[in-house]
């Protein structure tokens, strides 16, 4: 019995803890999306955001553990969420200039130049060419 249950669920120290971990973020990301569909369509606003927040979230916790094409993913989800529930909002150019630094960390500078260009563009909408979260960036 020991054995059989050791071949369907070894032991963590046998397990690689990273592919649990983005297995498990990965389910619950997906639970969050699930959950906006099941409701009525004045509270899905509000869901909608909860998920965006909650998928930047998950995203900043892999980005932590170097689970960096993880992170990204969760924080495209949470772009799109977010740009469709509130439109541009310094919360999303924040998501985008995380992801470009993510890239740029996984020397993938195009992408990383790409995010970050649209972070600025989003700020400068935002805020105005005056503003230090642009003005620093030119």
């Amino acid at each position: 019995f020991t054995k059989l249950r050791e071949e369907r669920d070894p032991p963590l120290s046998k397990r690689d803890a990273q592919k649990v971990l983005e297995r498990a973020y990965q389910a619950l990301g997906e639970l969050l999306t699930t959950e906006q569909a099941r409701n009525d369509a004045a509270e899905r606003r509000n869901l909608v955001v909860d998920a965006g927040h909650a998928h930047y979230e998950l995203g900043f916790s892999l980005a932590e553990r170097r689970c960096w094409k993880q992170a990204i993913a969760h924080w495209e989800t949470s772009q799109e969420l977010l740009m469709g529930s509130l439109g541009v909002v310094e919360f999303v150019a924040a998501t985008l200039f995380n992801s470009g630094v993510v890239h740029a960390q996984m020397n993938s500078y195009e992408e990383a130049l790409a995010s970050l260009k649209q972070c600025l563009k989003m700020r400068g909408a935002i805020h105005g060419e005056d503003h230090i979260l642009y003005a620093g960036g030119r």
